[in-house]
């Protein structure tokens, strides 16, 4: 997977969310914080949940799931950027080939 920077939660374990009224509420344990996330963000964390993903996993998946079919590169970009510096999810950069 030269080239090709990896997306994946820090603790899976360590989130309990719900969903109420097309809101999603995500309690993060080991900060304490709570974050309260639109279809997308919800989407891709439990995504990650699963397992670790490239971004452009990440966009097949959720246009697969139509969470939000127009989200764009350069939007998830960000959005993964938001939750990496929110210690949300870790960024595993490839080495160079």
């Amino acid at each position: 997977m030269c080239g090709q920077s990896v997306f994946e939660l820090i603790c899976s374990s360590c989130f309990l969310h719900i969903e109420f009224n097309k809101e999603y509420i995500f309690y993060h344990a080991v900060s304490g914080e709570t974050h309260f996330l639109n279809a997308t963000g919800a989407s891709i964390l439990k995504r990650l949940s699963a397992s670790p993903a490239r971004i452009e996993d990440l966009l097949d998946f959720l246009d697969g799931n139509r969470a939000r079919p127009s989200c764009s590169y350069e939007n998830l970009k960000i959005l993964l950027e938001r939750f990496e510096e929110l210690g949300i999810i870790k960024c595993n950069y490839p080495s160079k080939c």
